[in-house]
């Protein structure tokens, strides 16, 4: 990580390492023995795991998601959450056409796993934490 003085803030350089990025996560399930699939619905397992994946990998910010489906899941998609060997993936897809992705209302921000998300990291900030989305989020 580098850092750059920048007016009056200070600006981090992280360097991302996407293909890393699920091994750590596995690594880190398997070394806690973290239960799946709680770590990916439960606001208290999220925030559990986000801390603790922050420590073992040595970032300077949590990390939230953990994975990729997280729109999926708030556009009424369906998510197997996997195990410790292989985290969620998309059960199967929402939609097959452009016209039927248009059709989509859009995401759902108050219920399910998006809201939990949105509260672990109104959480981690409340506690002085830097919390970075991991992408696609929209």
């Amino acid at each position: 990580m580098r850092q750059k003085r920048g007016g009056n803030s200070m600006i981090q350089d992280y360097e991302c390492r996407p293909e890393d990025s699920d091994h750590g996560m596995l690594e880190v399930i398997r070394t806690y023995q973290l239960p799946v699939p709680e770590i990916y619905v439960k606001m208290e397992e999220i925030l559990r795991f986000a801390k603790l994946e922050k420590e073992q990998n040595r970032k300077p910010f949590c990390t939230i998601p953990f994975d990729h489906t997280l729109e999926a899941g708030a556009m009424g998609g369906n998510v197997r959450y996997g195990n410790e060997t292989a985290g969620p993936r998309a059960e199967k897809p929402i939609c097959q056409s452009l016209e039927e992705l248009k059709a989509i209302s859009g995401m759902d921000f108050d219920s399910g796993r998006m809201k939990e998300t949105l509260d672990v990291c109104r959480e981690l900030r409340k506690q002085g934490r830097k919390c970075c989305f991991r992408c696609p989020v929209l």
